[in-house]
Formats: structure tokens, sequence, C-alpha cells
């Protein structure tokens, strides 16, 4: 094992020299950027290991430690790099065999995204049809808001996965730039209130007492409740009076799940209330679908998604293709799983109901059905 691991870092690191001598650039270059994903993606290390024969400390030095650096340092330092990774490393975000490699991947993204944003926005928006590998804006906001329901796994993957979604937003949909950078901001400093209290404030939330007040506060029209963040500042706050509060944020050990995932359900809300367009929800929905049975292994992952499903549901007009949803869904529970035996739980109330099944509980009631 020793030898072998001592061979893949000596190859990450031939890789490396490659990127920064324009070898990547030619035919089978993409190969090899594979294969760096796919050290990133390795388990990371649990126990420290016993030093090698000659010394070297294999842990500090893992193969999955070099390759997230080197994958990182490529994509932020060598700018010839630019257009072999944009938009091709955005093709490992879906598959669920580079999860561990998530959040290297979306860091390396957003820095890449940024980049050409100040290039230009021909050089910036993803080109489907040319790149029919990559994954569609509905594939991308399916797994970077299920992988977030679980944020401080895999180095912190959740908040990693946010921001990617965020610096997307065109991508995903032309509408939805000017709430999301409200919105996910609100997300993040949950997630680390110290860390992201100027961030909220670069976005104009500094005048806003958030604790108890509306979605209305930031121009949405829905009013669940904001993440418990207060933020210096001259609003009133309701009710009268100035508002002055604390930013807090959470850690692992802090994080309430039940609220995350609430506040989570409320940004795909909110998102779907923006998009306002029943094809672009609809396709979502059908998307949220197909990427469950990804999530056999993480219940935790796959609970949330069916939230998200029983949401986007909530928004769709179509009564067919709600019908139709719910049919699959209810066909396909893996009902002898206890964390999937009240999947109906995502069934909304007075939702055509496929024949011989029954609402057992209420996430999101649907009108007009």
């Amino acid at each position: 094992m020793q030898a072998e691991g001592r061979v893949k870092r000596a190859v990450v690191q031939v890789i490396s020299a490659m990127a920064h001598h324009g070898y990547l650039e030619q035919p089978g270059g993409e190969a090899m950027i594979e294969y760096i994903v796919q050290q990133c993606a390795l388990p990371p290390e649990v126990e420290p290991q016993k030093p090698g024969p000659d010394g070297e400390d294999l842990l500090a030095d893992s193969v999955r430690t070099i390759s997230i650096s080197t994958l990182y340092l490529v994509s932020t330092t060598v700018d010839r790099m630019s257009h072999v990774l944009w938009p091709y490393l955005l093709e490992f975000l879906v598959p669920v065999r580079f999860t561990e490699a998530l959040t290297p991947l979306c860091r390396s993204l957003v820095h890449l995204a940024q980049k050409r944003q100040e290039a230009g926005t021909d050089t910036f928006l993803i080109q489907h049809s040319d790149n029919v590998t990559l994954p569609s804006p509905y594939a991308l906001t399916t797994r970077l808001l299920a992988v977030s329901s679980n944020p401080y796994l895999g180095d912190g993957r959740g908040a990693a996965s946010l921001r990617l979604l965020s610096v997307l937003h065109r991508n995903i949909h032309p509408l939805l730039g000017p709430r999301w950078a409200t919105t996910i901001p609100l997300l993040l400093a949950h997630l680390d209130g110290e860390a992201q209290e100027e961030k909220a404030r670069t976005v104009g939330l500094e005048g806003y007492w958030l604790l108890g007040v509306t979605w209305e506060h930031i121009g949405c029209g829905h009013s669940p409740v904001l993440p418990c963040v207060l933020v210096d500042g001259a609003m009133p706050r309701p009710g009268g009076g100035a508002g002055r509060g604390l930013v807090g944020g959470h850690t692992e050990k802090t994080l309430s799940q039940k609220e995350w995932e609430e506040k989570l359900l409320m940004f795909l809300q909110d998102t779907l209330a923006i998009v306002s367009d029943n094809t672009w929800i609809c396709q979502l929905s059908l998307e949220m679908c197909k990427q469950l049975p990804s999530y056999n292994g993480m219940p935790q992952e796959k609970n949330f998604l069916y939230k998200c499903i029983g949401a986007t549901l909530g928004a769709a007009s179509s009564k067919e293709v709600v019908r139709k949803r719910l049919q699959e869904l209810l066909e396909t529970a893996r009902y002898q799983e206890e964390g999937e035996r009240e999947v109906a739980v995502i069934v909304p109330t007075g939702a055509p109901m496929p024949a011989g099944w029954q609402t057992v509980a209420t996430l999101c009631p649907l009108s007009g059905f």
C-alpha cells in the first residue's frame, strides 16, 4: 500500500508539472485531469499512518491531500488551464462516485467561474448543446442542494456547494442572480456567521434586523423564519426602534439539522417562486426523482431530497406531472428501509393521487387540485 501511494503521488506530481508546461491542453489531457479528480475522491484518512521506511509522513503527504492541493493550484495559478478545466470539471459534480471530491471541485469551479465572469458573459455561460456530457441546470441544482443538507461533511461541502450554486446563477436561470445574491449569503452566515459577516454586509444586509422578520424585508413574498443572524444596521426593527444584534454562526456540533433543512427548503421554495415557470419546475422535479437512487447509501441526503421533491411539486401547476411523479415515487420507494417507510410525507394534501394510494402526511399543501 505504501509503495502504491508513492507511485500515485509521483503520478500526480508529474501531471501537475505537465499542466504548468501546457501538455494537458493536448489530446488526452482530460484523462489526466480525471485521474486527479479520482484521487481527490478517495476516502479521507481516518487513522494516522506510521511513517514509511524512509521516514516520510504518509498522512501529511497522502495521495488525496496532494491531489486536492494540485487541483486547486492548477485551477487558480495556471491561466492556460482555465479553458481546459472550464466547464469540464462540472462533469464530476453529479456522479456519486466523486462525492468525496465535491468540496475541492466546487472551490476550483468557483474560482474558474469568477475568472470567466471577469472575462465576459459569453465565455461564462455554458452551452449545453455543445457539451452534451455536462450536467443540466436541473441536475446541478438538485445535486448541490441535496449535498448541502449535510453541510459539514467532506471538509464543508455544504458551504462550497452553495457558493458554486451562487456563481452559476445565470446558468441555472437568468432571473435568479439578484435574489441569490441576498439569500445564499444568509445561508452561509448560518453555517459560519463570523466568516460571513462581511460578505453579508457587502450585499446590503447590514440594514436589516433579521431575527423574526419576514422575507418581505429582502424582497421576497414568502414569510418563513429567517436564519437567526443579526447584523447591526440603521433600519427600524419590526415594532419600532433601531435594530442591533450579533452575527451568530454554527458548527457541526451546534447546528440543528431540522432548522437547517427548513432553511434550505425555504430557499428552494423562494427560488421556484422567482422562476415561476411550470416547465422549468417540472423538469427540476423530474431530475430530483432521477437522482433519488444515487442516495441509497446516504439516508439523510435522500430523505431531504424527498422533501425537496415535495416542495417542487407543490410549486408545479401541471396536475398530470404531479400525478405522474407521485405514482413513480410511491412505486419505487424502498419501504424495507426505515428511512423510507414514511415516503408519503412528501405527498401534498389534495394532490391528484394515483389509484390505491392515500395521503398519510402533509409537507406542503397544494391548492387548486
